[in-house]
């Protein structure tokens, strides 16, 4: 059977603030629910900004996001470290090969999960579905959380090549990514919290089909018996 439209709801800003659950922010004047296609572009409100999902152990379910800035805008969306749950932000249909994640030139969504367990951002479920970074657009994952609800994921339709899956891990302690049998745009690799580590390990290939950009003071330490492919630029700046 085919699957039932969801109400599509729009960033409208009109509550005055950055908090995903203002209800007079949106265009229904009601906070998304789980049956809700969300995008926040710039149909109403102008210019960059920044939408912040809440704190503590809450749990924001959606059935699509798309993040659609006008041209030369930013807009990003935050999962704070001070939202604990498991997940913090739930996203999808629980359909076979639909795009639950959906980030345009100029979006940015940050994993900034402070959670025990999980994944802090996540596509619903996890076995399905797609998260598509297109050219211009980044993810941020900045949480000791697992990768694993989006990573796996990650769409490689045409246009999504140089789409950004940074990791800006917290603290300086050495941080493996995900990368046997993974499959990126391009792969950015930051440390703001100072200089470390990240490491790479597994025997099947990793594919970056864009640009592969290491930040300063950021180490790469890949033990992998496996090949990497990449297709763009490597820019060592460690």
């Amino acid at each position: 059977a085919p699957r039932a439209r969801a109400a599509s709801v729009t960033w409208d800003g009109g509550a005055g603030t950055s908090n995903w659950n203002d209800a007079n922010n949106w265009s229904s004047n009601v906070v998304p629910s789980g049956s809700d296609d969300v995008t926040l572009d710039n149909s109403v409100v102008s210019g960059d900004y920044t939408v912040n999902l809440p704190p503590a152990a809450v749990t924001v379910a959606i059935t699509r996001l798309t993040i659609s800035p006008g041209a030369g805008n930013t807009i990003s969306l935050v999962l704070p470290s001070t939202n604990t749950a498991n997940p913090g932000f739930n996203v999808g249909d629980n359909t076979a090969s639909t795009d639950d994640i959906i980030l345009d030139n100029g979006a940015v969504l940050v994993n900034s999960s402070g959670g025990s367990t999980g994944n802090g951002i996540q596509a619903n479920s996890t076995s399905n579905g797609t998260v598509r970074i297109n050219n211009g657009a980044r993810y941020v994952h900045s949480t000791g959380r697992s990768t694993a609800g989006v990573v796996p994921l990650l769409s490689t339709t045409a246009g999504t090549e140089t789409g950004i899956f940074e990791y800006d891990s917290p603290g300086t302690g050495s941080v493996a990514i995900s990368a046997s049998g993974r499959n990126y745009g391009s792969l950015t690799l930051t440390r703001s919290a100072g200089a470390a580590t990240y490491t790479a390990s597994g025997s099947n290939v990793l594919t970056v089909r864009g640009n592969f950009l290491i930040n300063t003071g950021v180490t790469f330490n890949s033990t992998m018996t496996a090949a990497m492919n990449l297709a763009g630029n490597l820019t060592n700046n460690g």
